[in-house]
């Protein structure tokens, strides 16, 4: 807790609510989203409050991706299936346990499913995937 207090250069938990507060949503996000390399950080280091943040995480960007799945199963041909699954973010590039754990949750959706994390931009990746080019998956 020391070091998100010190982060967010404040003494005491309770300082941090009023803080966060005057903030505006896009501030908000930014100020949360800073916090991810330290929760990377301690959730590597056995942190279980920063383990169960990252298995959080995890579950709400794979239910995120299942729900775009299963809408795509919907409106795709039955002879496209299953259809690759690329995963991007710096975030996910930046923590691969986040990025395995995403894409174990995905798997159990749907377990026929090629699920990659993509170390391009998305627009090259769709450009690579429509030319039927290689690229690089990490």
């Amino acid at each position: 807790m020391q070091r998100v207090l010190h982060h967010f250069d404040v003494q005491d938990a309770q300082q941090l609510i009023p803080l966060i507060s005057k903030m505006d949503a896009a501030q908000q996000r930014m100020a949360i989203a800073e916090l991810a390399p330290l929760t990377r950080e301690l959730a590597e280091n056995g942190d279980p409050f920063a383990g169960n943040l990252m298995q959080s995480a995890a579950q709400h960007l794979a239910d995120l991706a299942i729900v775009c799945a299963n809408r795509l199963n919907s409106a795709c041909p039955p002879e496209s299936l299953p259809y690759p699954l690329f995963l991007h973010g710096a975030l996910l590039r930046q923590w691969p346990a986040l990025a395995e754990r995403v894409g174990a949750l995905i798997g159990n959706d749907f377990p026929e499913m090629p699920i990659s994390l993509q170390n391009v931009s998305p627009m090259n990746g769709a450009f690579a995937l429509a030319s039927e080019e290689p690229f690089s998956i990490i």
